[in-house]
């Protein structure tokens, strides 16, 4: 029998981190993939905080971020 394969997909900006982790948390145990696509800049083009896009990659290794 074909198993179902989950993927989940969390946009993210700088000004939703205060929720990722916990979205992330949850995503990770129903999900066989889980992707965040975030972009390099805001609307205004000011630059996404970096520094705290590391802590959450530190904190989730197993999902997939891709920056456009």
């Amino acid at each position: 029998m074909k198993k179902d394969h989950i993927a989940t997909i969390v946009n993210f900006c700088t000004l939703d981190a205060r929720f990722i982790k916990s979205v992330l948390s949850q995503a990770v145990l129903f999900s066989d993939q889980v992707i965040v696509p975030h972009c390099e800049l805001f609307f205004d083009g000011s630059p996404e905080n970096y520094e705290l896009l590391e802590k959450i990659y530190a904190s989730f290794p197993d999902v997939e971020f891709i920056r456009f």
